[in-house]
């Protein structure tokens, strides 16, 4: 975690400044209600790091720095949905932090901004569960505060996969996507589709962003050689079952829409025309469950005989 430490002094959030409400569209701000998450935020007290900036620190002007070719980032925010941001005034890197204009922050997918190889962190008295993405030519991306990871580490991941869950660990008040762009291990201003997103707010509610990142780079499923776990996207809300039976108890639910899955059997035709069922820990509480392969995205061929392509059974 050293290099976490030389890079990252603190994390900071909107807990502590001026009130702000979450707006649904870029601009406007109707003085009304303030979202859950915003509220949540900003019932919290300001952190004081007395952070200085060292020599890979954040530039106010990045300059020159970003004339190498970047990916075409895309918002690391699912596709079609409205989040506020903003950047706390005494944070020193170039960070953008995200939240639901409809309150639904916590739990809501982490999504890849660009395509390249995702490490998985955690530190506790900081940036709490984090990914980190290597898009090559120097640039990097970084997503803070994650609930859980979706990816195993080292994985390639696509533009839009789901890498994490929103979440609020480490040095947080409250849920939110604390998300950074960096070139050579310099904090860049966070450019979106190829539009800067600054000057930064100060505060949440006067500027948002509705997600575009809508490439569905997390449908594709694979056995990793790592953890030998499916990956896989699958339907929200799906239901998850005490056994393979279409009238086992619901005893959770897959919230997110990409997946892992430890291993497969077989029970009740579902409406996915077999008998295929897939089991997994679900996202409402720490119970594991059977998922009918209809609410996956894996093919019929697949579905077949998920032990061809390296999934074991259950036993």
């Amino acid at each position: 975690m050293s290099h976490l430490r030389s890079i990252i002094p603190w994390i900071f959030i909107c807990a502590g400044m001026v009130a702000c409400t979450a707006s649904t569209n870029e601009g406007e701000d109707n003085g009304t209600a303030t979202s859950p998450d915003v509220a949540a935020l900003q019932e919290g007290t300001a952190l004081d790091d007395s952070a200085m900036l060292d020599d890979r620190s954040a530039p106010e002007d990045p300059g020159d720095e970003a004339a190498l070719a970047a990916p075409n980032f895309k918002a690391p925010i699912p596709c079609n949905e409205s989040w506020t941001y903003s950047h706390h005034s005494a944070e020193v890197r170039r960070a953008l932090d995200f939240v639901n204009n409809s309150g639904r922050t916590a739990g809501a997918p982490a999504l890849a901004s660009a395509a390249g190889r995702a490490t998985r962190h955690s530190q506790p008295s900081g940036a709490g569960n984090y990914i980190v993405i290597d898009h090559g030519g120097g640039w990097q991306t970084y997503y803070f505060h994650l609930s859980a990871y979706s990816v195993p580490d080292g994985a390639q991941v696509s533009q839009g996969q789901q890498i994490g869950v929103v979440g609020s660990t480490g040095n947080s008040s409250g849920a939110h996507l604390h998300y950074e762009q960096l070139l050579n291990g310099v904090g860049q201003n966070i450019v979106i589709e190829g539009a800067s997103l600054a000057p930064y707010p100060g505060s949440y509610g006067q500027k948002s962003i509705t997600g575009r990142n809508c490439g569905g780079g997390g449908s594709a499923c694979s056995v990793h050689s790592d953890d030998k776990k499916l990956y896989c996207a699958n339907t929200a809300g799906a239901n998850m079952r005490s056994t393979p039976r279409n009238g086992g108890t619901v005893v959770n639910h897959l919230r997110t829409t990409y997946s892992w899955f430890t291993c497969w059997g077989t029970g009740d035709k579902h409406a996915g025309g077999n008998t295929t069922w897939y089991y997994t820990q679900g996202d409402d509480n720490a119970n594991y469950g059977w998922v009918a392969a209809v609410d996956l995205s894996t093919t019929s061929a697949f579905d077949s005989n998920p032990s061809a392509h390296g999934l074991k059974k259950c036993p």
